[in-house]
C-alpha cells in the first residue's frame, strides 16, 4: 500500500504520512514513501521530509538505515553539514536531534573514516531557536560521542572538540 499511497501524495500530505509514519513505529513505510516520491521526481526535496523519516529510524533503533537517508539528503542538496568558513567544523545548527546523529555518524562513518587530520569541530549553537532557549543537540551529540556509536566505523578516535556560533 506504501509504494501505490507515494505516487498520489504530495507536498503538505507526504509530510504528514511521513510524521505519522514515525508517530505510529511504522518506519519503514515511511522510508519506503519517502524512496518512492524521491525517485518519482513526485517533490522538491525538503528538510522535514528526511528529517521524519531519519528519526522514525532512529526511533526504531536503525541507525544505519538513517545514516543512509542522510546520505540520500546530503546527494539531493537537502543536507549542507560543512562550515564554509571553518574546515573540519560541522555546523549542525536548525538539525533535528535525530538528523544532527546522522550528520556525525556520516560524516564520521563516510567522508572522514580514518582520515582526519585535525579536530573535528562540531557546532551545535545555544539553543536560541529553542522555546526555551536550552540546546537540544549539544547533550544529544555528547551522548552519541560518549557512547562511540558514530565511530564504529572507524579505527582512529577522533578528537572532537565542541563549538559555539560567535556573537556579533
Amino acid at each position: 500500500a506504501a509504494p501505490a499511497a507515494a505516487s498520489r501524495v504530495h507536498g503538505g500530505s507526504l509530510h504528514m504520512l511521513l510524521l505519522a509514519c514515525r508517530d505510529g513505529g511504522e518506519w519503514r513505510v515511511g522510508v519506503l514513501l519517502l524512496h518512492r516520491a524521491r525517485t518519482r521526481g513526485d517533490l522538491a526535496p525538503m528538510v522535514d521530509l528526511y528529517a521524519h523519516a531519519i528519526g522514525g529510524c532512529e526511533d526504531a533503533g536503525k541507525s544505519e538505515d538513517g545514516v543512509h537517508l542522510y546520505a540520500l539528503g546530503v546527494e539531493d542538496g537537502v543536507f549542507s553539514h560543512w562550515h564554509a568558513e571553518e574546515p573540519f567544523s560541522l555546523d549542525l545548527h536548525g538539525f533535528s536531534q535525530p538528523t544532527a546523529a546522522m550528520a556525525v555518524r556520516y560524516v564520521l562513518q563516510r567522508e572522514l573514516a580514518n582520515y582526519l587530520p585535525s579536530d573535528l569541530k562540531i557546532i551545535t549553537g545555544r539553543g536560541s531557536h529553542s522555546e526555551d532557549g536550552v540546546s537540544r543537540l549539544l547533550p544529544r551529540i555528547e551522548r552519541l560521542h560518549a557512547s562511540r556509536q558514530a565511530l564504529s566505523g572507524s579505527t582512529r578516535s577522533a578528537a572532537i572538540s565542541w563549538g559555539l556560533p560567535s556573537v556579533g
